[in-house]
């Protein structure tokens, strides 16, 4: 029994006291646990309360798998001695899970945590319910990524109520069109809960969720791979003044229609990056539609980036006709955003971009462009092959001097002679850096090839062919293909010499004149 002199050091707030003295004294802090039971919760709760390494999480796995490895100034490094097999994580995970729940119950375990990215999967229903722990009343974004979100949906039901001033939400699931419908309801009606949205990334909403966002005043980033039809449709969305304040807005769409409604809405919207992606091929017409619709309703001066792809089937790539293909002029409504520093285009048909006047107009119009991606046709090499020839590139180097990465089809079947250049005297743009050419043809010798580019791209490294991108079986490739492949290569690999005598030439022009 212990005497009255010593009572008053087994109270709880004693104890805490004592050791807070120890707190930066780990080891000191770890013996005192183990000294009593009076003094084992005061220790171990200033002992774990903040780690800045995984090491003490880590010995907890069983002893047969880790080794101490000693390491330069006494310290010592945790090793595997196997691979960590999935029974023994999920173990560890549940022993730690279920330790928490024992110490906290209903308590928070982290409070103060400000922002919540989950992994939720099928396979590990114990993080569905371990998640509450970590709902605290300070929550600002919640970043969830769910397998089968048929479970975690209930998880989503309660958040409306629990943060109604949720500012950035992420909720991405796979597609199940069994359960597709009762997530997309529960995760709308939730939505429909916060009004001070500021950034919503979604696999699906209603349509009558899209109006109502519409209408918030702060959202800045929006993505929804796609919308469903519900009461309201989207040409309930109000045309123009919608999105007020919309920075980034990335849409998936199986309509050119469903995409220009949306559009319409954002004629007031200050948007920057602008990213269409569409689930089935379009026609070519239907696209003249979209790209007018893009120019009408989107701000000519804020619009920075814009990527537009469509899903590629490849059992339709062997019947293409001549309206499917995309011509230039389809394209032209975009020459208004002189502001684009990104515009990435890739098309299931392709875009066919016949002569000079084409890279004229859209280098001239695109001055501040870095990364210019125009769609390079899978298999047209004999139908739409491409009459841009390498002099057509020089509207590029002379009037974009920030573009670092081009892709876009041409002919270089007659390159220039070595001996027609001057060096030193002619256009040189020195930021492109990666050349894309997809499937285009080459003749003649690969040196006049790699003379050109070098002179007029001094910083040229990489030339990326359809076959350098992409493994190709072997038996898909016949013989033209591999010369064609082969000719581009020893290009490329030439760059570097050419640009060398190129930049002692200058040296010698700028000194010796």
């Amino acid at each position: 029994m212990a005497s009255p002199t010593a009572l008053p050091l087994l109270l709880p707030e004693i104890l805490h006291m004592i050791c807070e003295h120890l707190y930066d004294k780990k080891r000191t802090l770890a013996n005192l646990a183990m000294t009593c039971s009076a003094l084992e919760k005061p220790a171990l709760d200033l002992l774990w309360l903040e780690l800045n390494t995984f090491y003490p999480l880590a010995k907890c796995l069983p002893s047969e798998l880790w080794i101490e490895v000693p390491r330069p100034g006494g310290k010592s490094m945790l090793m595997l001695q196997q691979p960590l097999s999935r029974p023994d994580c999920n173990r560890l995970v549940r022993n730690v899970y279920h330790g928490i729940y024992t110490v906290l119950g209903d308590t928070k375990l982290l409070p103060n945590v400000r922002s919540l990215t989950w992994l939720l999967d099928h396979d590990n229903d114990h993080r569905l319910s371990s998640v509450r722990m970590f709902l605290g009343p300070h929550l600002g974004q919640i970043y969830l990524h769910a397998g089968d979100a048929s479970q975690s949906a209930s998880l989503v039901s309660i958040l409306g109520d629990l943060y109604p001033s949720l500012q950035k939400f992420r909720f991405k699931w796979k597609h199940h069109p069994q359960k597709q419908r009762r997530v997309v309801d529960i995760v709308s009606n939730t939505i429909f809960k916060w009004h001070h949205l500021k950034s919503l990334e979604v696999s699906t909403v209603t349509s009558s969720t899209l109006v109502a966002l519409s209408t918030l005043p702060n959202l800045v980033h929006l993505e929804v791979s796609r919308w469903v039809v519900d009461v309201a449709t989207p040409d309930t969305l109000r045309k123009g003044g919608g999105f007020p304040a919309l920075d980034f807005l990335e849409i998936g769409v199986y309509l050119p229609t469903d995409c220009i409604s949306l559009l319409e809405v954002l004629d007031s919207s200050p948007v920057t990056k602008l990213d269409i992606y569409y689930q089935k091929p379009q026609l070519s017409d239907e696209w003249k539609m979209v790209y007018s619709a893009i120019r009408d309703h989107c701000s000519h001066d804020t619009l920075e980036c814009l990527n537009i792809t469509e899903h590629l089937d490849e059992s339709l790539v062997d019947n293409l006709h001549a309206g499917d293909i995309l011509q230039f002029d389809a394209l032209k409504p975009l020459l208004v955003f002189h502001n684009l520093q990104k515009l990435d285009i890739d098309l299931h048909h392709g875009l066919y971009i016949c002569d000079s006047t084409s890279t004229e107009e859209m280098a001239a119009s695109w001055t501040k462009i870095k990364h210019l991606y125009l769609n390079l046709a899978y298999g047209c090499r004999s139908q739409w092959k491409s009459t841009i020839t390498l002099d057509d590139l020089l509207p590029f180097a002379v009037h974009c001097p920030d573009l670092e990465h081009l892709a876009i089809s041409i002919d270089a079947t007659s390159p220039p002679e070595i001996g027609k250049l001057k060096p030193g005297n002619g256009v040189a743009q020195t930021s492109l850096i990666e050349l894309q050419i997809g499937d285009s043809p080459a003749a003649g010798v690969p040196a006049c090839i790699a003379a050109f580019l070098s002179s007029v791209f001094p910083s040229l490294v990489y030339i990326v062919t359809m076959e350098s991108r992409e493994e190709t079986e072997a038996e898909w490739r016949d013989d033209a293909t591999n010369h064609i492949e082969k000719i581009w290569e020893d290009a490329m690999n030439l760059l570097g010499s050419f640009a060398a005598v190129r930049e002692q030439e200058m040296w010698y022009h700028t000194f010796y004149k």
